[in-house]
């Protein structure tokens, strides 16, 4: 096994060795920059040579760096350098070339599952954040492809990818949640060193509007009396009652206005007091449930006086007797019915009654921030006790009340 007597330039390690027993008994070994031993097996002596005189070339004419590189590796950084500038060091060029080989072929599907999987590790009491990422995730996933490596995205991926959110993704709030969560899982693959850079923060994030800003509409308690009691005084209007139930739905447990348009009378038990939302019928798609615990009494005693047990609209229908309620008390807007005034109002009601966002955030089935539901339904000069009035309201069979 002895050494071949040809000297190769000093440090770099370059040797020739013939190993008996093998079928390739040629080896061709170097040094790299960092001391570690590679080696290379040949057929015969003349290719062992040829490598070594090869390398020999390469750690004479560029340094040890060079030794790190295959021949075509070396060939195609040598043309890199030519186009960025003879001056540039091939230890420079090298460094270029780890960072390019450590960064490849880390598929999408794959961190996206194992993102999810740490966020949930590390964050087990966020249940809402989790239940919120998902499907910006499978958004993401969906768009580029499982299959598609992360090292590969560029900055024009991200636009592209920003400037075709999902249908329905229309509010600032919404886009604002969309962007900062991709960030998040960018700057998670940055953290672990599985990508260079996160070129998805490079995209602005929109901003918020004045109107943004503001808090939402709400009914006043008169407006919302006003509400039931003309469309409950019209004794010659079909499903009347369940048109109430529907819209007690959305105004004194904070149901979104599809779900409640939705929902089938046999979900509400009256008895238990319970009321179950399957997951199909609710913008989330999870399934959720309202108990006496969770409500406020008063909601009972609408869905007692509006006979579930008899519902039977669909949701165009109910939209429509929506839109004819709302007109009977004046409450014209651009988009008529207005779509979640009732929502919004129990939200400011139920924030200002409890003071606790966390607590209206899931009576609401709410996956956005605790902040951004304050700012927009903790209204000034809302006090508990004006917010208590509006949870007091009940039918008019109850209180006597006629419009």
């Amino acid at each position: 096994m002895g050494a071949k007597k040809k000297k190769y330039a000093k440090g770099s390690g370059i040797a020739v060795e013939h190993r008996k027993g093998r079928v390739s008994a040629w080896l061709t070994k170097w040094r790299l920059p960092s001391g570690k031993r590679c080696g290379e097996f040949h057929a015969t002596e003349e290719l062992a040579k040829a490598h070594a005189d090869s390398l020999n070339r390469a750690f004479t004419n560029h340094g040890s760096s060079s030794l790190e590189f295959t021949p075509k590796e070396l060939s195609e950084w040598r043309a890199f350098r030519s186009l960025i500038g003879e001056g540039t060091s091939l230890d420079e060029v090298s460094s270029v070339w780890r960072q390019h080989a450590k960064f490849q072929d880390v598929q999408l599907g794959a961190m996206i599952k194992q993102f999810l999987v740490d966020y949930e590790r590390t964050r087990p009491e966020s249940t809402q954040g989790l239940a919120h990422l998902k499907p910006v995730m499978l958004w993401l996933e969906t768009f580029f492809g499982s299959d598609k490596s992360v090292s590969a995205l560029t900055l024009n991926d991200a636009r592209n990818l920003f400037s075709n959110l999902p249908t329905g993704i229309n509010a600032t709030y919404s886009k604002i949640a969309y962007h900062k969560k991709v960030r998040q899982f960018f700057k998670y693959l940055e953290n672990k060193e599985i990508i260079p850079k996160n070129r998805f923060a490079l995209i602005e994030i929109p901003a918020l509007t004045k109107a943004d800003k503001e808090p939402k509409p709400i009914l006043t308690i008169e407006e919302t009396k006003s509400l039931f009691n003309s469309t409950a005084s019209l004794a010659e209007l079909k499903n009347r009652k369940e048109i109430i139930g529907r819209l007690a739905l959305e105004a004194f447990t904070g149901m979104r206005h599809s779900t409640a348009g939705r929902i089938e009378g046999s979900s509400i038990d009256l008895d238990r007091k319970l009321i179950s939302i399957k997951g199909g019928i609710d913008k989330k798609g999870s399934r959720y449930s309202i108990n006496e615990n969770a409500a406020e009494p008063n909601i009972w005693t609408w869905l007692k006086f509006s006979e579930p047990e008899t519902w039977s609209m669909d949701y165009g229908q109910y939209v429509h007797a929506k839109r004819k309620a709302f007109e009977r008390i004046g409450y014209i807007t651009p988009k008529n019915p207005p779509k979640n005034v009732l929502r919004h109002s129990f939200a400011t009601y139920h924030v200002s009654l409890y003071g606790s966002t966390d607590k209206t955030c899931n009576l609401l089935n709410h996956h956005g921030s605790p902040a951004i539901l304050k700012a927009h339904y903790l209204q000034e000069g809302l006090s508990g006790p004006v917010a208590k009035a509006y949870f007091d309201i009940l039918p008019p069979e109850v209180t006597g009340e006629r419009d």
